[in-house]
């Protein structure tokens, strides 16, 4: 397998977060556009390119902008940083913060 380029290994590290911050499942956004999920699977790690049409339809899809998928600013970084940390939480721990974070949006 080649290396991927850092910019589709970005835009794949960007849906992935998008996609898990709306709550979808891969199965449930590959079914929306078209795919299987293990395709899917295989673009959100960076082992198969994603076509223009596929990041429109994922955007229109999880109702954002596409160009969100493509930005570079330090604030997506910051998220992608974050979502990461999130995701190596244990499963208590990750509902702790979703009430902690609810309760300050009281």
């Amino acid at each position: 397998m080649s290396a991927v380029s850092k910019e589709t290994q970005e835009l794949a590290d960007r849906i992935r977060v998008a996609r898990k911050t709306k709550k979808v499942s891969q199965l449930e956004l590959a079914a929306a556009i078209g795919i299987d999920r293990s395709s899917l699977a295989k673009m959100e790690l960076g082992r198969m390119q994603f076509t223009a049409g596929r990041v429109l339809d994922i955007a229109k899809f999880l109702n954002i902008n596409p160009a969100s998928l493509f930005s570079s600013d330090s604030l997506t970084e910051s998220t992608l940083d974050l979502a990461a940390s999130i995701d190596k939480l244990s499963e208590e721990n990750k509902t702790l913060l979703q009430s902690m974070i609810k309760a300050m949006q009281l």
